[in-house]
């Protein structure tokens, strides 16, 4: 592995390393004057600070990256940037910025004609509306990247964009839509074995059940999704005695 791939790798188990290995790799990049190296250590950077929530220290790496990677006219790097700008300042609870990187994300993977890309920052302009409670659009931008996932053949995205539009229905009292939805993300997860979101879709369909004060079933459905967490632990636990056994 190089020192991106270390410390991509490392930034979300220990930032504090994967901060090191972006440090070396900028040096270094910086060394062999390689400007594509130089703007991927920043974004490297950029990803280990924001895990640390060191936000500031997030976007001036950020910031530093999309000027490198605009000097050489890299738009796939300028967009990727882009989406990272936006993450932070959706943590940091400033929605109107976010929004305005993500749709500069949007039309800059529109340009490339990236269709996969665009399904994932439409899912993120529509969770950026579910937050500000603007939950018509956040709809319209969640259906959007449902049609796009499906079109690619993407089961598992199409199941989790229905998961999404139904908690938007949930949180706009929509409860009967919100159930329908919520179902056919269960009847493809169930369908693919896609057991953790299915255990999620089963978790929600009983938060919308207690909205609705049928509390019978929002208690089962709630059970039956615990029932299922505790079942995945075990079955991973088994799954790493089986390894550790296995390369001993």
């Amino acid at each position: 592995k190089n020192l991106y791939d270390l410390s991509y790798a490392y930034s979300n188990v220990d930032p504090a390393q994967g901060i090191i290995y972006a440090q070396q790799a900028l040096s270094l990049a910086q060394q062999l004057h390689w400007e594509k190296g130089i703007a991927t250590s920043y974004t490297m950077l950029g990803i280990n600070y924001a895990t640390r929530s060191e936000h500031q220290q997030a976007l001036s790496n950020y910031f530093k990256a999309l000027t490198s990677y605009e000097h050489q006219k890299n738009k796939k790097g300028i967009a990727s940037v882009y989406a990272n700008i936006s993450l932070v300042y959706q943590v940091q609870g400033d929605y109107p910025k976010a929004l305005d990187y993500d749709f500069r994300a949007l039309r800059a993977h529109e340009e490339l004609r990236d269709s996969s890309s665009i399904a994932v920052i439409q899912e993120n302009i529509g969770s950026l509306y579910f937050e500000r409670k603007e939950f018509t659009t956040a709809m319209q931008y969640y259906n959007a990247a449902m049609q796009v996932h499906r079109r690619l053949g993407d089961t598992a995205s199409v199941a989790r964009s229905l998961g999404n539009m139904g908690m938007v229905l949930d949180a706009s009292g929509n409860y009967k839509e919100a159930l329908n939805y919520h179902q056919q993300a269960l009847a493809i997860n169930r369908r693919h074995g896609f057991k953790k979101s299915e255990q999620i879709n089963i978790e929600n369909i009983g938060y919308v059940y207690s909205h609705m004060h049928d509390y019978p079933r929002a208690i089962a459905y709630q059970r039956q999704a615990l029932d299922m967490s505790v079942q995945q632990k075990i079955d991973n636990a088994r799954s790493e005695e089986r390894r550790v056994g296995k390369e001993c």
